[in-house]
This record gives C-alpha cells, structure tokens and sequence, in this order.
C-alpha cells in the first residue's frame, strides 16, 4: 500500500466532525494518539545535513537561517553542520558548485538551502492619503531544497505559501511586521516537516461513560488516556473487555489502547470486534485510519532506522577554507 500522507490529514479532519449517535456514545470526550508521518521524500542515505544558503528579505536573512537551523536540530533527525553563509557568486551553477565543494570537505551527505520571500499589498497613496479597496494582503513563500552532496542532485525541492488578507489599523492588534513575522514562522515549520518525520498529535473520540450502564474500567481507562498513559487505559479496557466481551465500546478502546501503542494488527482487530457487534462511523472510521497510520508508521521506522553516528556533531564555526572568489552581484 502506499502512504497517502494528505489521505490521513483529510480523514483526520473528518473525524473530528463525527456525530454520533446518542444511542451508542452519549457525550464522548476525546483523547489524542501520537501518529508518525514519514518524511516527503527518500531520505535514504543522508545523515549529516549542512545548512548553506539561506537568503530573504533585508533585515530577515539571519533570523530565517537561524530558524531553520534550530528546527532541524530540535528534529533530531539529522546530524546539523553549520559552516555559515557561502560565499555569494554571480552565476547560480557556479554558487551550487561552491556549495558542493565546502559540503565535500566537510564530509557531509546533503546541502540544505532556503529561499523567502514575502510581497505586501497595502493599495496606493495619493498625495500622503493610503487608499485600500478591498482587504490588505500579504503573503510570504518559502523554497527548500536538499541537494545531494556527492551527485549535485536535488534530492527534494518544496514551496510553502501563507497569506494574510484583513485591515490594519489601529484598533486591530495586527501589524504588517507581526503578520509577516507569523506567516514567516509558519512557512519555515512546514517547509521543516517535510524533512523530517514529524509526530502529529490526533484527537481521537472514546466512548461515553454518561450511560448507567457503563461499568468502572471504562471509565478509569478513559481518564488514563486523556492524560496520555496508554498503558493504563489499555489495562483497564482489558478488564472492560474481560467482564463484557460483546460490549462495542469497550473493544474499540481496547483498539485505541493498541493503535497508541503502535500495534496496529491488534488495533485493528479489536476494531473489527466493535463494529461486528455495533457497525457505527465511529468504528469504521477507525479501521480506516489504522490502515492509514499503520503504513506511515512503517514508512517512518524504516526512515528513522538509517545508521548514524552516536553524537549529534557540533555545529562548525568557520567557513569553507577555500572557495573561488566572489563575482560581481
């Protein structure tokens, strides 16, 4: 099966507008699953990642770069090296060669670079008078590529749009600077994740425990999942299961219990139970995204199972020691 990563952002956006049926859960509260979503592209063969070229708009070049610094460390998932800014050339090919060359002596396996750029339209002025018809705009993109160190292939190249459209004056608490300081976080981090495989948090519904029949242990397992310790909650769903076996809700808990865990061939059995017994949105719902999380998640393994070093290197203070001189910009 291949991964549909936006499959499962979609379904996921489906859930959380389930309603279900009084009947069978009452009023459900939610708990959220960590889902792993493997990296856009191959990422086979790149441990150690240098951080090159990072340009944008004047006054922003140091605050992008450090950003994407910090969120790739704060990843964990590769090695970071930092040389700093490369010199700058006149020719594109030529400034990639120069990259190539200090990524080469630096013994790393890719080139990470970035591009932002932003574009604000605040209307005319006529003779000192601003004048806006319709809404204010701003939008800021953001270009990444990671570039393969020894073949110069570019291993992965994406392009992240925010826009803002609204007023500014002074009885909003939006200001061009702070939109487009939102918007310019906003692209970096969703530039990042694509890199990287990201843990995306999903609210997931449990069974109501409002109905007099409900017995303690779903309950106790519901409160132990809300508060994230799935250990519990699966222990506690157990015996739920183990005292009535034919109850729906307790099997699809025990089901959530096991797709946090990352079991997903129990999860998805004890899904099957629930909606053999009760075939609800709910529970199809749930065997649909185990299906979905299930093959990111062996995506994800077999990404973050690459062979690296054991230390996370330090990052590299001075700049490629040669490199043909600067031309003309």
């Amino acid at each position: 099966m291949s991964f549909d990563r936006w499959g499962l952002k979609s379904l996921l956006a489906r859930l959380s507008c389930l309603l279900l049926l009084a009947g069978t859960l009452g009023c459900a509260t939610t708990a959220t699953l960590p889902v792993f979503l493997p990296a856009r592209f191959d990422v086979q063969g790149i441990e150690q990642l240098a951080i090159m070229e990072v340009t944008g708009p004047q006054g922003m070049t140091q605050q992008v770069r450090q950003q994407c610094v910090e969120e790739l460390r704060k990843s964990g998932f590769y090695q970071i090296v930092d040389p700093g800014p490369p010199p700058q050339m006149a020719d594109n090919s030529q400034q990639v060669q120069v990259m190539l060359a200090a990524a080469q002596r630096l013994g790393v396996d890719a080139i990470f670079t970035a591009e932002l750029r932003r574009e604000v339209d605040l209307g005319q002025e006529f003779g000192g008078v601003r004048i806006q018809f319709g809404d204010s705009k701003v939008h800021v993109e953001m270009t990444c590529r990671v570039i393969d160190a020894r073949s110069g292939v570019v291993r992965h190249e994406t392009t992240i749009t925010e826009s803002f459209s609204g007023e500014f004056d002074e009885h909003r608490p939006e200001t061009v600077e702070s939109v487009i300081v939102g918007l310019k976080d906003a692209c970096i981090r969703k530039a990042i994740q694509q890199l990287v495989v990201p843990r995306q948090p999903v609210d997931v519904s449990l069974t109501s425990t409002a109905w007099p029949w409900s017995n303690t242990m779903l309950k106790q397992g519901n409160e132990a999942a809300r508060n994230g310790d799935w250990a519990r909650a699966r222990q506690a769903w157990q015996q739920a299961v183990d005292r009535e076996p034919e109850d729906s809700r307790a099997l699809y808990s025990l089901g959530l219990a096991y797709e946090a865990e990352h079991d997903y061939d129990q999860a998805r059995h004890w899904y099957e139970q629930a909606q053999r017994n009760s075939d609800t949105d709910l529970y199809r719902e749930a065997l649909r995204r185990v299906e979905l999380t299930a093959d990111g998640y062996q995506r994800s393994n077999a990404q973050l199972a690459r062979p690296r070093n054991a230390a996370q290197q330090e990052p590299v203070a001075s700049k490629p020691q040669s490199a043909p001189q600067p031309g003309p910009r």
